[in-house]
């Protein structure tokens, strides 16, 4: 999925939902968001935090990870089957 299809798919919704991340549909829990992060934001901070000591692997893919927050609760397996 990229940013614009989340865009356009999170404005189906109200735009005061909460929004959390459902994981592990075999036991199903439920997180808030922390944050998001992109590669290039993570590349940056391991730059920045390991005396710029930088891998020669290159510019990696631009790629937008949701980081998982604080467990919420347990989820519900029905949420695979519902998400489009």
């Amino acid at each position: 999925m990229t940013v614009e299809e989340l865009i356009e798919r999170l404005g189906e919704y109200d735009g005061d939902a909460k929004v959390r991340l459902m994981a592990q549909p075999n036991y199903p829990f439920e997180y808030g968001i922390r944050g998001l992060a992109s590669t290039s934001e993570i590349s940056g901070y391991h730059y920045e935090h390991n005396d710029g000591d930088a891998s020669d692997e290159g510019t990696p893919e631009e790629i937008i990870y949701l980081v998982e927050g604080e467990q919420i609760g347990y989820g519900q397996k029905d949420a695979w089957d519902a998400a489009s």
